[in-house]
């Protein structure tokens, strides 16, 4: 019996040495943790702070927030995505037209106008509001269309998505479907599409990716 008690005694004595000596390590672990969440707390507030300054600053982010908060995308279609997208396409002009015939702020075709609205093309294209409204809601239709036709959608990244719908809304989310998804076999216009708006994002809001919501 002397001899069982005596076992017990080292074992517990052994363990509670082992715990002691983890200890260090996960206070260690616990004051990284509390650090990083302090890092990410401030990079969150910092992006509030850039767009809060976007928003006093910029009429037509205004415009598109509130748009966008109606129509609730996929949060990785973000504003500051749909923002730079408008400085591309038409450089903030309403009334602009392309060569090929699109048209406004979005530089919309008229069959992607009337995939998502139903209101008249030539009357409504240049109004500025209802233009970005469209926009917004192509971007969302070509974001199902994905979903629809890309077997693996979902298990596809945020900034990857992005890409596929940048591509697709320059280039034809048809044409990119035939090509198997592959933006390398696009027009050189739709492979530095992206690359365009990524760098102008990180101009106007950097402290975030173009496909990551500040809120």
């Amino acid at each position: 019996m002397t001899k069982k008690y005596v076992l017990m005694g080292a074992i517990a004595a052994f363990l509670a040495a082992a715990n002691l000596a983890h200890a260090p390590i996960i206070e260690e672990i616990s004051i990284l943790e509390r650090g990083v969440k302090k890092i990410e707390e401030r990079r969150r507030i910092q992006r509030q702070d850039e767009e809060t300054r976007l928003w006093e600053i910029d009429l037509i982010y205004r415009k598109i927030k509130f748009i966008y908060d109606n129509i609730n995308p996929p949060s990785y279609i973000t504003k500051k995505f749909i923002r730079c997208l408008g400085i591309v396409e038409s450089e903030d002009f309403p009334k602009a037209v392309s060569k090929a015939g699109a048209k406004g702020w979005g530089q919309l075709m008229e069959e992607a106008w009337y995939s998502v609205e139903d209101s008249n093309y030539e009357q409504n294209v240049f109004n500025l509001d209802k233009n970005i409204e469209t926009t917004i809601k192509y971007l969302v239709w070509i974001d199902n269309k994905a979903r629809e036709w890309h077997s693996d959608w979902d298990r596809v990244s945020d900034e990857e998505k992005v890409r596929l719908i940048a591509a697709a809304y320059n280039g034809g989310i048809g044409r990119l479907e035939e090509l198997n998804w592959d933006i390398k076999k696009m027009p050189e216009e739709t492979r530095q599409y992206f690359p365009k708006l990524e760098q102008l994002s990180k101009i106007i809001l950097p402290s975030s990716k173009i496909y990551q919501s500040n809120f």
